[in-house]
């Protein structure tokens, strides 16, 4: 069992369209009032989960937006592909304060693909000069060719989704981690089996199932944690 100090550390998978799943678990978060003192990692869709809870957004809001483009989605006739990018960064500028470079202080960090090396690249908060820089970021690690329509630069540099090179980054072994599948070095994910057609098409009701279980799985670790973060707090006293 990971420990409990006060320098927690969490960490989002790239994900796709289950997106919803991380949503659940930072509602969950947002409601315990961790954001604030918490680092956050993620890769692809899972940075803008991390970026989310550094800033300790909405989820809710985030949902509607998500549940919204993937309605809009479902009537195009190539669904979400050639739209990603304009989708997130508009995403993006709706939700974010006009301070939230500074709001990430130390705690953010993105995984994302350089290219044409193909090594991975962690893009902390101290390379985050600017809302626009944040929003870089986040797409240089989203960037998947065909769904988004424009390639992603990073202060000059040419990057590719961060899934490909680290899809879990990690601070230490004591990184949460949470996945919306399963596997055996995963702290939080689903209790059911998620088709594997949901990752890439939308699944509304799945969506929806998703951001619960978010939400049930996170209070379902984090009380399992409790009785030995007792025993060491009293050890301590």
């Amino acid at each position: 069992m990971k420990t409990l100090d006060t320098n927690l550390s969490i960490s989002f998978a790239g994900c796709a369209w289950l997106f919803p799943f991380h949503l659940g678990v930072l509602a969950e978060l947002k409601n315990a009032d961790l954001c604030p003192n918490t680092r956050f990692l993620g890769a692809s869709s899972g940075a803008l989960a991390a970026a989310m809870a550094c800033l300790n957004l909405c989820p809710e809001e985030a949902m509607e937006i998500v549940i919204r483009f993937a309605k809009e989605s479902t009537k195009r006739r190539f669904g979400a592909c050639h739209s990603m990018t304009q989708f997130v960064r508009s995403g993006l500028e709706e939700m974010l304060p006009l301070d939230a470079w500074q709001q990430i202080e130390h705690r953010l960090f993105i995984s994302a693909t350089e290219l044409p090396s193909l090594k991975n690249q962690m893009i902390s908060s101290h390379d985050i000069d600017s809302n626009q820089d944040l929003i870089q970021a986040i797409l240089s690690s989203c960037y998947i060719p065909i769904y988004y329509e424009v390639p992603a630069f990073f202060q000059g540099r040419l990057y590719i989704d961060g899934g490909i090179s680290d899809n879990q980054p990690t601070i230490d072994r004591e990184t949460i981690l949470v996945r919306p599948t399963r596997g055996s070095d995963v702290d939080i994910y689903p209790r059911f089996k998620v088709p594997r057609q949901a990752y890439l098409v939308p699944d509304i009701p799945m969506m929806k199932r998703l951001y619960k279980e978010g939400q049930q799985m996170w209070k379902f670790y984090w009380r399992s944690r409790q009785p030995q973060e007792e025993t060491q707090w009293k050890r301590a006293s």
